[in-house]
């Protein structure tokens, strides 16, 4: 799997937005870099649903979704980004 189109992003939360494509050339749109202090995750890409909650558009087991974040935070921070564990944002939504 690869990393495609990551830009960085200042949005609350969200530090870097990007798509992941896969070895049998399938593309997944809107992956994200999260970090609310405690340190940087994927998120998954998501849907708000009628009841106003988000929910994951995509699942994966761990062990991939770790060998994901790995590539991710990478590339995140050969762009520039980031990866330490206190962002220094109070504000978003969570």
């Amino acid at each position: 799997m690869k990393i495609e189109k990551m830009e960085l992003r200042d949005w609350n939360y969200t530090k870097a937005t990007f798509n992941v494509v896969t070895q049998d050339e399938i593309t997944i749109y809107n992956f994200r870099i999260v970090d609310t202090g405690k340190g940087p995750f994927i998120g998954l890409p998501q849907e708000k649903g009628s009841d106003g909650e988000y929910y994951n558009r995509v699942g994966m087991a761990r062990e991939l979704k770790d060998a994901l974040t790995e590539i991710a935070l990478n590339k995140y921070k050969e762009m520039g980004g980031d990866t330490g564990g206190d962002s220094g944002n109070s504000a978003g939504p969570f």
